[in-house]
């Protein structure tokens, strides 16, 4: 199943991100601030909204088609979602804590500029 997880993010960019996916039919959720593996978190993800516990807001695509996803993309950039991160699951990151990925994903983009 195609499903897009947004880890931290506000309201407003949820229902960004959840009206974007909607309309390609593609599941979005929201997770907030539990401990666990990516896998874990995007396996158990929830449907309700909380506030978020962290400054980084990070979004997930799982077994996204590169259809869906260029499109996605593309749709955020000319939108007003504040999103920090964007990143897909892989075996490697699956097995990952929240922190770990985001970490890495700083290191990443500390090693582009």
């Amino acid at each position: 199943m195609e499903k897009i997880v947004l880890f931290n993010g506000t309201r407003e960019t949820f229902d960004i991100v959840k009206n974007i996916a909607g309309s390609m039919k593609v599941h979005t959720f929201c997770q907030i601030g539990k401990p666990g593996t990516i896998k874990e978190l995007t396996d158990g993800a929830v449907k309700e909204f909380a506030e978020p516990d962290d400054a980084n807001c990070l979004l997930m695509f799982c077994d996204i088609s590169e259809k869906h996803m260029d499109s996605m993309l593309a749709r955020l950039r000319t939108g007003t979602a504040k999103i920090d991160f964007k990143a897909i699951l892989t075996p490697t990151n699956s097995g990952w804590n929240y922190k770990r990925l985001i970490f890495e994903l700083q290191r990443e983009q500390a090693g582009l500029k």
